[in-house]
Formats: C-alpha cells, structure tokens, sequence
C-alpha cells in the first residue's frame, strides 16, 4: 500500500483500510504480472539468456537449482557451458511451485 500508485481505500473495517477487489487486480495485473515469455523451443539458452528473456528465474537460482536437483540437467554442455533447450526450461518453469491465486 506504500506503492504511489496504488488504489485509494474505499473505506475502513475498523482501524483497517478497505480496497475495491477490481481495483487492487487491475493495480496487480499492471505491477506485477508479467507477460507469458515464449522461447523457442529447440534453441539452447545459457541461464543468462534464460534471466535476460525475463522466464522469472534468475540466472543465479537456475544456477543453484542445477546443483540442488531442482531444476533439469542441461541439454548441452559443450565447452563446459551448460545450456537448456527453450522447451526444457518453459517446461521447468511450468513445473515450479506457484503462489495461490485467491479469487
């Protein structure tokens, strides 16, 4: 609620402020939420490229992942750079924990 643009109250509960569902979605949909990335799927991508095409990982948790079993072996290793094809990593984002959406 400390965000400038962030929805006038509609009112109060109490000592708490009350805010219109559609207007903290529409505010959630314009901040937050961001736009489903398409990779290609047979291209081989370094964590980097994955980070710098905005998948929502970083490359230093794919990283991590990678040595903690949480996220695939890489499709390539040419030259000790460990790659992933497109559809490897959307399938490996896919398959991550996700926050609940309450409706």
């Amino acid at each position: 609620t400390q965000h400038p643009e962030w929805p006038t109250p509609k009112g109060k509960r109490g000592r708490f402020k009350e805010y219109g569902a559609d207007d903290v979605a529409a505010w959630v949909r314009e901040h937050v939420q961001r736009a489903a990335v398409e990779l290609e799927p047979n291209r081989l991508y370094t964590a980097q490229q994955l980070d710098e095409a905005g998948i929502g990982v970083k490359a230093g948790t794919i990283r991590a992942d990678v040595s903690r079993g949480r996220w695939p072996a890489p499709d390539d290793e040419e030259h000790g750079v460990k790659r992933w094809r497109g559809a490897t990593a959307m399938a490996a984002v896919a398959s991550r924990r996700a926050y609940r959406r309450s409706e």
